[in-house]
């Protein structure tokens, strides 16, 4: 390809110059899957566990190699963020699926609970669908980056690549 510039735009991290760059940056990103294996081995109490395993790779590698460092940092960061997310999903959805059972269990004697039991279904449901199908997202979009890098081509998350660049 003559005539085509290689060199990586302003702002970008320049491409792993080794397969254990690209290895190590791989790894980074797919230790989503640690995160999730710990949260459904202990019911999500362990989860907090897996960012760590990004975190340690960026502290090995911030010195010795800016592209796995940036690989490590985003992955620790947009796992870090992910557990918060659910967690704090999780917690708001209980506390509104509690309240609309229980509202609707109180006016169940008015007749207007039992118009309300469909509600509190559909937002039961809705609030398994997301505290279940939000970690499912988040590690195929790991195991993407995961796959990008590995490949040798740059990857950023949304949002948080801009944090760490």
């Amino acid at each position: 390809m003559e005539g085509i510039s290689q060199t990586p735009a302003a702002g970008t991290t320049p491409p792993a110059s080794s397969g254990d760059d690209r290895a190590w940056a791989a790894i980074a990103h797919a230790s989503a899957l640690v995160t999730v294996l710990f949260g459904v081995l202990t019911g999500g109490a362990l989860c907090l566990v897996g960012p760590i395993v990004p975190l340690v790779i960026w502290l090995v590698f911030r010195e010795k190699s800016k592209f796995v460092a940036r690989h490590a940092l985003q992955a620790t960061i947009f796992q870090a963020l992910v557990v918060i997310a659910t967690i704090a999903i999780g917690i708001l959805g209980l506390v509104l699926v509690v309240a609309a059972w229980v509202g609707a269990s109180v006016l169940m004697a008015a007749v207007v609970g039992i118009c309300l039991i469909p509600i509190a279904l559909a937002l039961t449901l809705l609030w398994g669908v997301v505290t279940l199908g939000l970690p499912v997202a988040a590690l195929v979009y790991a195991c993407y980056g995961a796959y990008e890098v590995a490949e040798g081509r740059d990857f950023r998350y949304w949002l948080v690549g801009n944090w760490v660049d």
